[in-house]
């Protein structure tokens, strides 16, 4: 699915700026007609400029945790939005939430406030948050999210730790070589006579040249 950027105009001549998921241009055509539009012009947003802008896994645990916890509190949507967005952990994920929270204020719905931050959250969520709208089950989903999303996070981080050590070994085995190869070898090889030193040894002592000589 591509996610498009268009501008177009209602009956009356208003100019509305949306975004909309869709699978072709042609697909985005019939959607903006169906919504009684004129579509002006748009341009699709490239894969990689939604991917790289995402919020963190970390930030979207707390925002789908608070925001479910809320809802099942009862909390109003914009008042949770609000509440979210005055203690988020970053000022990335702040401006977000507030952007989030001023489109919901103007009348949009949760999923559709989202999907005009051009590819900061996961279509997942968006779609999950669109289902939870429709159903009358919003808590239910941004909640199984949270999870989703928390497990996601935690995976990661073990991923990254269990990449740790064999970094470690890597650059301390590098360093162990050009240790050798610069202070040891040219030593230890000092006391014999190169002429007679096998082809391997010879391979090793232009390295060790290579290296202190040109590094």
């Amino acid at each position: 699915m591509r996610t498009y950027r268009y501008v177009a105009v209602d009956i009356n001549g208003k100019q509305i700026k949306d975004v909309m998921n869709v699978e072709s241009p042609e697909q985005l055509m019939s959607e903006i007609k169906g919504k009684s539009l004129y579509c002006v012009s748009y341009e699709e947003i490239p894969e990689m400029e939604t991917k790289t802008g995402k919020l963190k896994l970390k930030s979207l645990v707390v925002f789908c945790r608070q925001l479910g916890t809320m809802l099942t509190a009862g909390i109003p949507v914009t008042q949770a939005l609000d509440m979210i967005q005055s203690k988020a952990d970053s000022k990335k994920a702040k401006k977000v939430f507030a952007n989030v929270y001023e489109e919901v204020q103007k009348g949009n719905s949760l999923s559709h406030a989202m999907q005009l931050q051009e590819g900061l959250f996961p279509s997942l969520l968006v779609n999950m948050v669109m289902a939870g709208e429709a159903g009358g089950t919003l808590d239910i989903s941004v909640a199984r999210m949270a999870d989703h999303f928390d497990k996601e996070h935690k995976l990661n981080n073990k991923v990254k730790g269990a990449m740790t050590y064999p970094i470690i070994l890597l650059v301390v085995a590098l360093a162990v070589v050009l240790i050798l190869v610069t202070f040891v070898l040219p030593t230890i090889t000092q006391m014999f006579d190169e002429k007679s030193m096998p082809w391997t040894t010879k391979m090793l002592l232009g390295f060790s040249g290579f290296v202190i000589h040109q590094w």
